[in-house]
């Protein structure tokens, strides 16, 4: 008769269903990102040369991240098949969740603090918005450094729960403050009033960027709550993950 595996440890009984959705997910929004990148290439060719060049480097870190995320995928639950302790290492995890997802909020953060300052002129909330990315990027790289220096789940500490506090409130509050800066600027264009197509066009740009930023926002509230609430904070689950 086959031997049986072992049963879980108690700490790592219940981290395995947040990475394996998270790294489903992830596969299936980046073939929406794939999608979207080829209409902006092919829609848009005569844009800014370093905003094209943005872009680029967003979909290639993008791409970065989802293989490793898939790379992730097969050390838990391929190559550590029967294996609990493969379980609860982080392997490239630390570097593909918090530190390439500041990296790629930071640059898109950043693109908005530019089109806000150029629609305003305003210094203090173009500031402000400037110090929440930068606040989310160091939450980020400080939770990812702390975590693949403790090199698995069961051994999350404190400092890991205020980085990632950090990390998380910033993004919130950096998307939030996008959001409602960027819709007050179009909502008062002189575009949005002149008669013809622009008003419909100008609807549904305000649409997309209080849609596309209010996920943002409450995607970062996903991690906070995970992170915060007992019954599921680390070490006891790996929640936090998916998000």
């Amino acid at each position: 008769m086959a031997e049986s595996l072992p049963p879980l440890p108690p700490h790592l009984a219940s981290i395995t269903g947040g990475p394996f959705l998270g790294i489903f997910l992830n596969g299936y929004f980046f073939g929406l990102l794939t999608l979207q990148y080829y209409h902006y290439n092919s829609t848009f060719p005569n844009d800014l040369r370093w905003l094209r060049s943005l872009v680029h480097i967003q979909f290639l870190l993008e791409a970065a991240q989802t293989v490793m995320t898939v790379a992730d995928g097969f050390h838990w639950f391929v190559f550590g098949y029967g294996d609990v302790r493969k379980l609860g290492e982080y392997n490239l995890a630390n570097i593909d969740s918090p530190i390439m997802c500041s990296v790629i909020a930071l640059i898109s953060q950043g693109v908005y603090c530019w089109r806000i300052y150029r629609l305003s002129r305003w210094k203090v909330p173009t500031l402000i918005i400037a110090l929440t990315a930068c606040g989310q990027a160091v939450g980020g790289f400080g939770i990812g450094i702390v975590n693949q220096q403790l090199g698995s789940i069961g051994n999350w500490n404190e400092k890991s729960n205020i980085f990632t506090i950090m990390w998380s409130v910033s993004s919130a509050v950096a998307d939030t403050l996008i959001a409602c800066s960027m819709t007050y600027l179009l909502l008062s264009s002189k575009p949005f009033n002149s008669p013809g197509r622009r008003p419909t066009m100008m609807t549904r740009l305000i649409r997309l960027i209080i849609e596309t930023n209010a996920a943002s926002a409450l995607v970062a509230m996903a991690v906070l709550l995970c992170t915060i609430i007992p019954s599921i904070a680390p070490p006891k689950t790996s929640y936090f993950l998916c998000p």
